[in-house]
């Protein structure tokens, strides 16, 4: 091939085409360096932002460690948009601008910005996003580990509120027994009086001895009745010393398709995604979790046999004191009668009659 006879080969011819094509596509306001410039500032503001309210995440007070990382990988974050600004802040006053009329700038100094945005800036916003995308997936992996945290001090709670009815239903049996007692006992001194009455209906002779037997009955029965009011009155005392936690609404009883149990409250779980992520939490070390992650599970409660319809809203399907199991679905391939019910392989027929012989 020839090559025009200037002093230079057809590749630099080439190179210089494209260098050419770079410098009108810079100076284009379009789709130069003005509209690059803007709409990686764009971007990076609202990562910022981002950024900004990740930093300022409320997390529980068990979480402090959690809440210090998260804070640093996004000061980190933040720290590196704000040294890339401040390394082209001279771009600001020429490329910032929606349009060369609205920038104060000379039309040069614009143009050459353009150019050098174009030509010299490629490979520093691609050390950014690279650094950038270092530090999001670091973000997004604290935000796992934060959430998986606090799912398991959800359980801790729930666990720790059940611990507390408990012990208060104990409590709470032992004093109702104990009441009764002392009732069965104040029957057996009304029937004594009944009895010292009758006995002194019939026997004046004796009226000062049944007297005395009297009063000492009537002062068994005031001992007994103040026995009473002071089992009472520890009942009371022991129901107002009830933690604020336990004071609420009965939990709904989920039984999953392991048979363990796993009460929760509405207030703490309250939307299906956080019902969701519980599940797949409990699946981790058990068969069962490809299932759940799909779905492939049904509701029922306990009570009235009715199958749970999961899309309806989240406050219609678990209400305080609902018992619910839960079910795996399987799909199931009905053998043929033509097939082996084992392997579900086809059978061949030997012969055309009806004894004839089937092999599988």
């Amino acid at each position: 091939m020839a090559t025009p006879g200037f002093g230079f080969s057809v590749g630099d011819f080439i190179t210089g085409v494209s260098l050419v094509r770079k410098l009108i596509r810079a100076l284009n306001d379009s789709a130069g360096g003005r509209a690059a410039y803007r709409q990686l500032i764009s971007e990076l503001l609202n990562l910022d932002e981002a950024l900004t309210g990740v930093s300022n995440l409320e997390l529980e007070p068990a979480q402090p460690a959690q809440k210090v990382a998260l804070e640093q990988v996004a000061s980190q974050c933040q720290l590196t948009i704000e040294t890339f600004l401040d390394k082209n802040a001279k771009f600001k006053d020429t490329l910032g601008t929606v349009s060369r009329q609205l920038s104060p700038a000379p039309r040069w100094q614009i143009n050459l910005h353009q150019v050098q945005w174009a030509l010299c800036k490629d490979s520093a916003i691609q050390a950014l996003r690279t650094e950038i995308r270092a530090h999001t997936a670091t973000l997004n992996l604290l935000l796992s580990t934060i959430h998986i945290s606090a799912v398991k001090l959800q359980n801790q709670t729930v666990n720790s509120c059940k611990d507390l009815v408990e012990k208060a239903q104990n409590q709470t049996n032992a004093l109702a027994k104990q009441n009764h007692q002392l009732l069965v006992s104040h029957s057996e001194l009304i029937v004594s009086i009944s009895s010292a009455v009758d006995k002194i209906t019939h026997r004046q002779e004796a009226q000062t001895t049944e007297t005395s037997e009297l009063e000492s009955l009537v002062t068994k029965v005031m001992e007994s009745n103040m026995r009473i009011f002071a089992t009472v009155l520890q009942m009371q005392q022991g129901l107002s010393q009830i933690p604020a936690q336990v004071d609420r609404q009965q939990p709904v009883i989920f039984e999953d398709a392991h048979g363990r149990l796993a009460p929760f409250h509405v207030e703490f779980i309250n939307s299906f995604a956080a019902f969701q992520a519980v599940l797949e939490a409990r699946f981790q070390d058990v068969p069962g979790l490809k299932k759940v992650r799909n779905r492939e599970y049904t509701m029922q409660d306990v009570a009235s046999k009715k199958m749970l319809d999961l899309n309806r809203p989240w406050e219609s399907i678990f209400r305080p004191g609902r018992r619910a199991n839960m079910s795996m679905v399987f799909e199931y391939n009905e053998a043929m009668s033509s097939s082996c019910p084992g392997c579900l392989s086809g059978n061949t027929v030997v012969g055309y009659g009806a004894n004839d012989e089937i092999r599988w």
